[in-house]
């Protein structure tokens, strides 16, 4: 989601930097190193989230 956010933002044209917590993850529309670690890290984590999730619901429905 977050690469298709960068990609469909410069896609357009538009040119913008995004800060947060003092921490630059845009320039121009696109991603700093900075912004790409903290997308993967997103990701990694909505990973885990989803797999525990998954995990509960399995769990919870009656595995055999």
């Amino acid at each position: 989601m977050a690469v298709g956010f960068h990609v469909l933002t410069y896609i357009k044209g538009s040119s913008f930097s995004y800060s947060q917590g003092g921490v630059l993850l845009t320039k121009d529309s696109l991603p700093t190193l900075q912004g790409i670690v903290f997308d993967l890290f997103l990701m990694l984590f909505y990973a885990a989230d989803g797999a525990v999730a998954g995990l509960a619901a399995w769990l919870t429905g009656g595995s055999r």
